[in-house]
């Protein structure tokens, strides 16, 4: 099987690869041998290379809400989170500039707003 990490996907070695590469450009592709139990591992595996948000939990959370997200092997070398409330009114920022690997992330909000203070009960959107 062939694991593509930009897009998440695997192929099957049983037909032809194809790719398309721009000017100064390159592509990574990663050949996987192995039975029929880690093939389905590794598949399972490749899909946390891309990027997404998995959610928070605990949901409804007491002290800290713990924030996972995916990210692919490239392209992304800074992320910023923000915490809104529903009026719209952003209550706390952060940014994560080391770190940013491929694969499962976690940040966790200990429920204080970018002053220290805590934030009242209510309902919370991350953006």
């Amino acid at each position: 099987m062939v694991a593509n990490p930009q897009t998440g996907t695997c192929t099957g070695i049983d037909r032809p690869l194809t790719s398309t590469i721009g000017a100064n450009g390159n592509v990574h592709f990663r050949l996987a041998v192995g039975g029929k139990d880690f093939l389905a591992k590794l598949s399972m595996g490749v899909r946390l290379w891309r990027f997404d948000f998995l959610g928070a939990y605990p949901n409804p959370c007491n002290r800290t809400a713990r924030i996972r997200y995916t990210l692919p092997a490239s392209g992304i070398g800074a992320l910023k989170l923000s915490i809104v409330g529903v009026s719209g009114k952003t209550v706390y920022e952060t940014s994560c500039t080391r770190g940013n690997g491929p694969g499962l992330h976690e940040i966790l909000w200990n429920g204080l707003d970018n002053s220290n203070r805590p934030v009242g009960a209510g309902v919370y959107i991350c953006a």
